[in-house]
């Protein structure tokens, strides 16, 4: 007996040494697997006939970034099955097109660890309720960063439930927390952007855990509109208008001016004067167009910016004089061959920019009498002046008066 005990105590001193020598073991280590869903619940034929899954996975309490999980149901479908993200959380999508309620098992598993949760797929909401928003797009630089959100309650049969209150939710910026129905089962709700960048955002309305969404969407229009006008559109050779201011307006999709950008002018003819403006603060630049060769051409200038372009013409004609005023005084002389009586004839010639036109040639004529002066010089203000003087004829007598291809007439009574 004593031989036993002895070799029993021997075996245990023996264990004892050899584990106290083992300096390996090694720390216990574990796999978590969490998963989760942003709805549990799904209702046969509503408008949201998925849900997100989500599955954490962790080591040690440390996320595992790249994990292939593996997700699986017993009812429904899995889109697809991905990596972990840097924060270890793999997603999928679990979807219901059917007509059955049920219960759906989802599963999710990775190397001996794994979870699952329970989807309730239940009979249809018995009310309806549908979002959208009036517009549904917001353009950038408009000014209008605001819509309004409209949502709509009724039963399965489409009558308005009213009274009841409408909880709204945004993505991006702000929208009105809460609405009450009115009679026609409406609630209303105002959204406001506040961000600077394109984007979706979606929008929400809750009642009674059935959420209908909806999105507004935000761009960035990157039009440009360039106009060009010429003042005047027309010049006149051999006077002082032979030159045209050119404007260009530079705007963008909301005709807002778009400044201090550089738009260079060219011409088929003439000159386009100094270096290529800039737009000011009304997005409009000016330069000026000039022209002293032939008349009767067309001019065709062409602003542009960035490759777009836009043109003008100015016609370039030769200058045309026109008498602008014809006076006759007295109106009234008499038929006495007395030359201190007379009718004193004066006439005004301007050229086509408007300025008296000197060193013209007029001519004076009559149907009765005579004129003193049949031809007569305009003065540097444009005036040339004759008599007409009776011949002893009584009647009325009309005075024509020619200046280049322009002509005037007046009549004067000689009285017996």
């Amino acid at each position: 007996m004593k031989r036993i005990l002895f070799v029993i105590l021997l075996v245990a001193l023996m264990v004892l040494f050899v584990s106290g020598c083992d300096d390996r073991n090694p720390a216990s280590t574990s796999i978590s697997l969490i998963i989760s869903t942003n709805l549990d619940t799904l209702h046969v034929e509503s408008s949201t006939n998925s849900c997100n899954i989500m599955a954490a996975i962790s080591k040690d309490g440390k996320a595992i970034e790249g994990a292939q999980v593996d997700f699986s149901t017993n009812f429904g479908e899995i889109l697809g099955s991905g990596n972990s993200n840097v924060y270890g959380v793999a997603e999928t999508t679990f979807w219901y097109e059917g007509n059955e309620t049920g219960v759906a098992t989802i599963r999710a598993s990775f190397s001996g660890a794994d979870d699952e949760l329970q989807i309730q797929i239940v009979d249809d909401f018995p009310f309806v309720l549908e979002i959208w928003a009036t517009p549904d797009t917001i353009y950038l630089g408009s000014g209008q960063y605001d819509t309004e959100v409209h949502a709509r309650l009724t039963d399965r049969y489409g009558v308005a439930l009213s009274n009841q209150s409408i909880s709204f939710e945004s993505s991006e910026g702000y929208i009105t927390p809460t609405d009450i129905t009115n009679p026609s089962g409406y609630a209303e709700a105002i959204y406001i952007y506040s961000g600077n960048v394109e984007d979706e955002v979606e929008i929400k309305a809750t009642y009674q855990g059935m959420t209908a969404i909806n999105f507004i969407q935000i761009y960035q229009l990157n039009i440009i509109n360039l106009n060009i006008w010429a003042t005047p559109d027309t010049i006149y050779m051999g006077t002082s208008a032979n030159s045209a201011e050119i404007y260009a307006e530079l705007t963008d999709a909301f005709n807002n001016p778009i400044v201090d950008k550089q738009i260079y002018f060219t011409t088929n003819i003439g000159s386009i004067l100094g270096y290529p403006p800039n737009t000011d603060s009304n997005g409009i630049a000016n330069s000026t167009f000039w022209y002293d060769e032939r008349p009767d051409f067309t001019a065709v200038i062409t602003a542009e910016y960035l490759g777009i372009t836009k043109s003008v013409n100015v016609v370039i004609l030769e200058d045309q004089p026109q008498i602008v005023f014809l006076e006759a005084d007295p109106l009234v002389i008499y038929a006495d061959n007395d030359m201190e009586t007379y009718s004193l004839i004066t006439t005004r010639v301007l050229d086509s920019a408007g300025v008296p036109a000197g060193g013209l040639l007029v001519s004076f004529s009559t149907t009765i009498g005579y004129m003193l002066q049949p031809y007569a010089e305009t003065d540097a203000d444009g005036y040339a002046t004759s008599q007409l003087q009776d011949n002893g004829i009584p009647g009325v007598a009309t005075v024509y008066v020619n200046c280049d291809n322009d002509h005037s007439q007046i009549d004067v009574h000689i009285l017996p």
